[in-house]
């Protein structure tokens, strides 16, 4: 009887699997077709230089470049909860830089704001997807070490992958990712703000 029930129970968690991949793989496909459709380009401005969907600022002590930007490593689900940018910030001074996620802002359509999270907050609140659970009665083995695995790689892309707040040092630079709170409000355009510069985003064919 327990090798049927084990049997059984390896047969069932098998089914999940396969449902549980057929429907990333629409998933997946429902982005790629979205992502085809528009884009969020930023706008022209008097102090702004737009390259390859770029925006770049340059300022007395730093050039700060900017591009909205999908997440496209694991965690795959990040993109529910966040809207992102991929930022890089060179200090062209002879002294250190401060930045921090308090300078960052985000602006919807009707100038409502949110602000940057930090990035140990998107780590805490990625892991605790159901996904990842492990109970380890009804899980196999191998897919028990294979949620382990997707696990050190969310932690990792996202270590590496964010944007690090704290200071720069002379005539160096960093660059990553910032997170925003996703709203459930389509938008046409948005606002990105740093060091209160506003960087207008325009959704765009």
């Amino acid at each position: 009887m327990t090798l049927i029930y084990q049997n059984q129970l390896k047969m069932m968690m098998n089914k999940i699997l396969i449902k549980k991949s057929l429907l990333f793989g629409l998933f997946i496909l429902l982005l790629f077709m979205n992502g085809c459709g528009y884009r969020f380009a930023p706008q022209p401005d008097k102090d702004l230089m737009i390259s390859d969907d770029y925006a770049i600022w340059k300022h007395n002590n730093f050039v700060f470049t900017v591009a909205e930007q999908m997440w496209v490593k694991d965690p795959q689900y990040l993109s529910d909860h966040y809207i992102t940018f991929f930022v890089r910030i060179q200090n062209t001074s002879s002294e250190t830089l401060t930045i921090t996620k308090t300078q960052f802002a985000f602006l919807d359509e009707n100038r409502n704001q949110t602000d940057a999270s930090d990035p140990d907050d998107v780590l805490d609140i990625m892991m605790r997807d159901q996904s990842l659970y492990i109970d380890q009665f009804m899980v196999p083995l191998e897919r028990q070490q294979e949620i382990q695995q997707k696990k050190s790689a969310i932690q990792r892309n996202l270590l590496s992958e964010s944007l690090q707040f704290g200071e720069i040092l002379p005539r160096a630079s960093k660059q990553g990712y910032v997170f925003f709170p996703k709203t459930n409000q389509p938008m046409k355009k948005f606002t990105l703000v740093f060091k209160n510069k506003e960087i207008v985003f325009e959704q765009t064919k």
